[in-house]
């Protein structure tokens, strides 16, 4: 969808008290689809709208996603998988007592 916006600046022609405006001054008048008769009907015509996504039905993201989405453990972690980015090596982070681990997996 392309969307135009045309910024349009008006000169006051008079004094105007009700819209507290002076002979020559300057103002931006702001308008919406609804002042244009029938503008909102056919943009609202060409718009998409999306339920939330469940685990059964898609919205803006697919039921999948969301059950993955889902299946994430918001919980404080006892622990960490961390994989060195040169090597691959896996690494597990824990902390026991208030002391920090780092433990290659498969070296205990």
């Amino acid at each position: 969808m392309i969307v135009i916006t045309k910024i349009v600046q008006l000169v006051a022609a008079a004094d105007d008290t009700d819209m507290g405006l002076n002979a020559g001054d300057k103002y931006y008048p702001r308008t919406g689809a609804d002042c244009v008769i029938g503008l909102d009907e056919k943009i609202a015509g060409g718009q998409k709208t999306y339920t939330e996504a469940t685990n059964n039905t898609a919205g803006l993201m697919s039921a999948a996603d969301k059950q993955k989405l889902d299946s994430i453990d918001t919980g404080p972690l006892s622990s960490v998988q961390l994989k060195d980015a040169t090597t691959g090596a896996i690494y597990l982070l824990t902390v026991d007592n208030g002391e920090i681990k780092i433990a290659k997996e498969g070296e205990g």
